[in-house]
């Protein structure tokens, strides 16, 4: 795990800052939720979970597979660059090894890849909160909720953040040959064209899974879906009624007159 220090804080806090202010990173993101105690947690403790890839819903999401076909040269510059404890014999002699057996280096590179990448957490977000799909899909048939996100009010916490990359084709991607940390991006942003809708952005938490807080003032709006029942929207208002959140907005989703599509209403922080 990454020790984050207040020094490193601030400076992936500016990266973020940079990202947005020149359109490679929207300033808002939206979380779609269920209605459920999990989701009111998020709201009480000011924290959203992490999981690894492992436990995502499409079998292909970060699992591209790694080419590692490549020259003896190009086998010796990436053990350099990824064993700087190594000498040059060694590495040589272990480049020699690998370019002979270049199934087992592939075997061997694929699972240490996989293994390193899903020690890691991620939290997907959408650019998009009236999408009538991801609604259906992630706040359990309209019934839950959807969370506002002002990356800029807490950048620190949206760093490493990614726009994914939807394809028809399964890419193809050599590792030795190129920067471990652009494959790190590639198994992390590319997906399946069939959830181009989705409009997804994630976060990594670099071999951090788990619970990551946000600043309170981060969270600036939850959107409640359709069919949201009134008692649980009565519960997460009642969960904003305090100094740390009680500038969160209120809407919900109407269908527009004339077509399909969702539109949002405000609501009044009291009743419905």
């Amino acid at each position: 795990m990454i020790r984050v220090t207040s020094e490193s804080k601030r400076s992936f806090a500016q990266m973020t800052i940079d990202d947005v202010e020149k359109g490679d990173f929207p300033r808002y993101l939206y979380k779609y939720r269920a209605p459920n105690e999990f989701t009111k947690n998020i709201v009480r403790n000011n924290a959203l979970y992490y999981p690894t890839p492992l436990t995502f819903n499409d079998p292909f999401d970060c699992q591209i597979r790694l080419s590692t076909d490549s020259t003896y040269k190009q086998i010796v510059a990436y053990l350099r660059r990824n064993n700087t404890d190594l000498v040059s014999a060694e590495i040589k002699r272990q480049a020699n090894h690998w370019f002979k057996n270049p199934r087992l280096f592939d075997r061997i590179i694929n699972e240490s890849a996989r293994e390193s990448f899903n020690n890691n957490g991620v939290s997907c977000f959408t650019s998009d909160p009236t999408s009538i799909l991801m609604w259906s899909h992630y706040a359990d048939s309209h019934k839950g909720i959807c969370m506002k996100f002002d990356v800029l009010a807490d950048p620190s916490a949206f760093f490493a953040g990614y726009k994914v990359n939807y394809e028809v084709e399964y890419p193809i991607w050599n590792h030795v040959r190129s920067d471990t940390g652009q494959s790190v991006t590639n198994l992390l942003t590319t997906k399946a064209k069939q959830w181009e809708y989705e409009q997804e952005y994630r976060v990594l938490k670099i071999g951090d899974p788990g619970n990551h807080s946000f600043a309170p003032s981060a969270l600036v709006e939850i959107i409640f879906g359709l069919r949201c029942a009134a008692d649980y929207i009565d519960d997460v208002k009642r969960l904003t009624n305090n100094s740390r959140t009680g500038h969160v907005a209120f809407s919900r989703t109407v269908t527009a007159a004339n077509r399909f599509a969702l539109e949002l209403r405000p609501i009044p922080r009291a009743g419905k």
